[in-house]
C-alpha cells in the first residue's frame, strides 16, 4: 500500500494482523503515531516489531562506503517512542542481538 502509515491502518479492522513490522519515518513523533494507529490492528498473541531500535536516538549520520563522506540520515526517535510506549502499555520489550548497532524491537500482545 502506498499511502501514509498510519492513514493505511485505517484501512483494516482491529485485531487483524498475526505480525506487524514498523519501520517507516524513524523521527520520535512519526513512531509514537505509528505505534498507536497499528498496535490496535494487531491479534492478541501477535508479534508487533519494528526496526532501527539503536543505542542512541537523535541527529544520525553514516559513512558512504564509497566515498567515505558523512551522509545525514535524520533525527531518530525510535527507542524512546517504543520505551514510552511499552510503559503506557506495560509491555517487555525485546531486540535482536546479533546487529551490534542497528538492531529491531519486538514485542507481543497478550491474551
Amino acid at each position: 500500500i502506498r499511502m501514509d502509515s498510519c492513514q493505511s491502518a485505517k484501512l483494516f479492522p482491529d485485531e487483524y494482523f498475526d505480525f506487524i513490522f514498523i519501520d517507516a519515518d524513524h523521527s520520535y513523533e512519526a513512531v509514537t503515531q505509528d505505534l498507536h494507529a497499528w498496535w490496535p490492528k494487531i491479534k492478541k498473541g501477535g508479534l508487533f516489531c519494528g526496526d532501527d531500535y539503536i543505542p542512541d536516538d537523535g541527529d544520525i549520520w553514516l559513512i558512504n562506503n564509497n566515498t567515505g563522506t558523512k551522509e545525514y540520515a535524520g533525527k531518530f526517535g525510535v527507542k524512546k517512542a517504543v520505551n514510552e510506549f511499552a510503559q503506557q502499555y506495560g509491555l517487555k520489550i525485546y531486540s535482536t542481538t546479533d546487529e551490534p548497532y542497528w538492531k529491531q524491537w519486538y514485542t507481543f500482545k497478550s491474551f
